[in-house]
């Protein structure tokens, strides 16, 4: 090779000639890399016990739990065949007739359901319109337990199905499953046509969803308890008066000032809601931290707790806070995070940060991940760089206590409208 002529030159397209690294490709796909989620979902969940953060309509739990029922009676034979498919060519269908008959939106996929040459479902897709239903909404009805640990359906919604199913809607829509189980890599469901050759089975579907019956029993067991049901309500009334969706923070010391009355029905619920604030604003130190240091890759431990020690009193006061939570009946991942407050009360800050350090080393051992953090010869390593910029992170710690999670009060909120109030 001539040495005027540079090597990428001649290959432009190769970024490196060895082999992909396994560990270093798996280690792009790191979700909660500290795991704060367990720790602040089983605080929350003491207020809004069942729902997730995508359960936002009422109308995708119904279509689960009408998806089980099919499968479980009237279709259990065709589901016998390949029930996961089935499932698949049924979320793909009520996510269609929600989206175009319903008049209540669709609960995912959006741009599949709206395509130009019509919507179709294979028995093997992966994309949301036919996998989101599931994903999303079926631990709430596990957690509710409108179904059971074998996932058939609780009896009464059982009872208010069969109410709305003949047995000219039940074939025609086996029919429309058989035609693609019998030829399964190449047959598509056509919701659209399906739905469009008989209006039996529309209206079967659309009295599924506006059953009163089946209203009854969700309005008894998806909030929860009395004080978590009332709980939802202030949460409704909050959003409602806000006209938008008001920040996490104002909702949450809202809901304090409504929980002072011990004639209210929530007001149970007033030492959980102030657990929720005290593990909020210790998670968010510690996700801080984590990128803090992601952002000051190539500077030491040192350098990394210079720029916390200005605020180290109101650090170590949340850490007390926190660890004050689990004195007692902690649960695994709960003990990892009450020690890392403990690190940071006992001990100087460089030492909390190389603990945070640890902590992410382990769990990411345990998931047979690599770290995205390490120290070497005394300077942070950041695998894949900053998730945030320097200035994002100091501007995150130091506007007071700003949250990243909450969401689900609004979920409440917005679940509660559609079971009391006049959206189904």
């Amino acid at each position: 090779m001539s040495s005027s002529v540079r090597g990428d030159e001649l290959f432009p397209a190769l970024p490196f000639f060895t082999a992909n690294d396994p560990e270093l490709v798996r280690a792009t796909a790191v979700r909660d890399p500290l795991g704060l989620l367990p720790v602040w979902s089983g605080v929350g969940r003491e207020l809004v016990p069942h729902l997730a953060s995508g359960v936002y309509k009422l109308s995708g739990i119904k279509a689960v739990l009408l998806i089980h029922w099919l499968l479980q009676e009237p279709l259990k034979e065709v589901a016998s065949r390949n029930f996961r498919a089935c499932f698949r060519l049924l979320e793909g269908l009520l996510e269609y007739y929600l989206w175009a008959h319903a008049n209540a939106g669709q609960c995912f996929g959006t741009r599949a359901l709206s395509r130009p040459d019509g919507f179709r479902v294979f028995a093997h897709d992966a994309g949301t319109a036919v996998n989101g239903l599931y994903q999303y909404y079926s631990g709430t009805c596990r957690r509710a337990e409108l179904v059971d640990a074998e996932w058939t359906v609780l009896p009464d919604v059982a009872t208010a199905f069969r109410r709305c199913w003949s047995t000219s809607a039940v074939n025609a829509l086996r029919h429309g499953l058989e035609r693609v189980l019998d030829d399964i890599d190449r047959q598509a469901f056509e919701p659209k046509q399906v739905l469009d050759g008989t209006q039996v089975l529309a209206r079967a579907i659309g009295e599924a969803f506006d059953s009163t019956a089946l209203m009854t029993v969700m309005r008894d067991r998806v909030l929860g308890n009395a004080a978590q049901v009332a709980f939802a309500r202030h949460c409704a009334d909050i959003r409602q008066q806000a006209s938008g969706q008001p920040k996490v923070d104002q909702m949450v010391d809202n809901l304090a000032l409504r929980l002072r009355d011990d004639r209210e029905p929530a007001s149970a619920l007033r030492p959980s809601l102030t657990r929720v604030s005290e593990c909020e604003h210790f998670l968010v130190l510690v996700q801080d931290a984590f990128d803090l240091m992601r952002a000051l890759e190539r500077n030491s431990l040192g350098q990394a707790a210079k720029w916390m020690e200005p605020s180290r009193a109101v650090h170590r006061d949340r850490a007390q806070r926190f660890a004050g939570l689990y004195a007692a009946n902690a649960g695994e991942r709960d003990e990892q995070i009450a020690a890392l407050a403990n690190a940071l009360t006992s001990g100087p800050t460089e030492s909390f940060l190389q603990e945070v350090i640890n902590h992410h080393q382990r769990l990411m051992k345990e998931r047979g991940s690599e770290p995205l953090l390490s120290i070497d010869e005394g300077k942070i390593v950041s695998l894949l760089g900053a998730e945030r910029s320097l200035i994002t992170v100091q501007d995150h710690m130091k506007r007071g206590l700003p949250w990243n999670n909450g969401y689900y009060l609004a979920t409440a909120g917005a679940i509660h409208s559609q079971l009391f109030g006049t959206r189904t």
